[in-house]
């Protein structure tokens, strides 16, 4: 989903979030919950022409470091990355191409400013915290 020109804010969950303004301001402050302890994402104004003036299908994968460090996440040392194929798989700059005119990325697919390989790493780090190195495979 391309998130140029759309406000939206995420929500991890925390039991110290507050609540939203957008909703507080439809809803009234006094009855708006916080949604503590629950991960959400609020778009504001999302323009439902693209989407055949319906909600568009979202899925969203939700990560966390475990907090047991004697769980495989918590041991785990070392790690060999084999990331997809592509050109740009190991680039950590963004690649754009331009085509008739529309520039498309390359290796931004998980996050609309992040490259793929720094996600990748990015949660790897979360999800295992005690990793010290990893090796890559490259073809």
């Amino acid at each position: 989903m391309d998130l140029s020109g759309v406000t939206w804010r995420w929500y991890p969950g925390g039991e110290a979030q507050g609540p939203d303004p957008f909703i507080a301001a439809k809803t009234g402050a006094a009855s708006t919950p916080a949604y503590l302890g629950t991960a959400y994402v609020v778009f504001e104004e999302l323009a439902l022409s693209t989407y055949g003036n319906r909600l568009p299908q979202l899925s969203f994968e939700v990560f966390r470091p475990l907090a047991d460090p004697d769980t495989a996440e918590g041991l785990i040392r070392a790690v060999t990355m084999i990331p997809a194929s592509g050109e740009f798989t190991y680039a950590t700059q963004a690649i754009r191409k331009s085509d008739g005119g529309a520039t498309q990325a390359e290796n931004l697919n998980a996050l609309p400013d992040a490259t793929d390989m720094v996600v990748a790493l990015d949660r790897l780090q979360a999800m295992a915290p005690a990793v010290e190195s990893v090796s890559l495979v490259v073809a």
